[in-house]
């Protein structure tokens, strides 16, 4: 069962979330907690966490190059409070994004639904961000999804 408490922390990932929707990465490290030294963010892509404001801003320019456009949606949200000041919450997320440039990649959107996992703590302005770790469905569910895809993809060209 969802309480007020635990939708106050739905709205305010809601909020972050569409931010991703024109890139807006400025606007998105305002919900990091900026006393926050060694904030984590683990993409779902990326190899390794990054560790760190300047990882992080690296990481965002490196994607304001790398796409054309960036959409996400989440849903399926579970909260847990830890403290009074101290928040997980879990959910799924399905973002769709076009990369910049003209090879094989760029052709058609690309997209993914990952699990997301967000440490969050209380300060006086609010909620802030102190760890995000994305991760891929398991490998068989996402490959049926791929070929789910393609199979919907192909009766509609029929």
């Amino acid at each position: 069962m969802i309480t007020p408490a635990d939708e106050e922390l739905i709205e305010f990932v809601r909020h972050y979330i569409s931010l991703s929707k024109g890139m807006r990465f400025d606007e998105k490290r305002r919900f990091w907690d900026e006393e926050e030294p060694q904030p984590i963010l683990a993409p779902e892509e990326a190899p390794s966490p990054l560790v760190g404001w300047a990882a992080i801003d690296g990481y965002w320019a490196a994607s304001r190059q790398s796409m054309s456009s960036l959409r996400t949606l989440c849903f399926d949200f579970h909260v847990n409070p830890l403290s009074p000041n101290l928040a997980v919450v879990a959910f799924k997320q399905r973002w769709i994004a076009q990369l910049s440039g003209s090879g094989p990649l760029a052709a058609a959107p690309l997209a993914a639904t990952v699990r997301s996992t967000w440490v969050l703590r209380r300060r006086p302005a609010g909620w802030r961000i102190l760890c995000i770790v994305e991760a891929h469905v398991d490998g068989i569910q996402y490959f049926r999804s791929l070929y789910a895809a393609r199979a919907q993809e192909s009766a509609r060209c029929s």
